[in-house]
């Protein structure tokens, strides 16, 4: 018999957080590709994300319409000024 979360899907009490949000995904957040002078909306796949030296580096892969596939890394930094 499997049991658990991650065969039943229900979950305890889950984290949750109060305060300004620094970032908020929105609907209209789109990687655009330039290809021959026209801009291409790519699919965006989520890669999963991991720690080096601090920091997180974050990875996707960009599929085009044509299915051609991009990788891409990236560490995001928060400069409070």
């Amino acid at each position: 018999m499997f049991d658990g979360a991650v065969y039943t899907t229900k979950h305890g009490p889950q984290p949750t957080s109060e305060g300004y949000a620094y970032y908020q995904n929105d609907d209209s957040d789109k990687w655009l590709l330039l290809k021959d002078g026209k801009e291409i909306e790519a699919k965006v796949i989520y890669q999963g994300h991991y720690f080096k030296k601090g920091q997180v580096q974050i990875n996707f892969e960009l599929i085009t319409p044509e299915g051609d596939r991009i990788g891409v890394s990236e560490i995001p930094e928060y400069n409070g000024l």
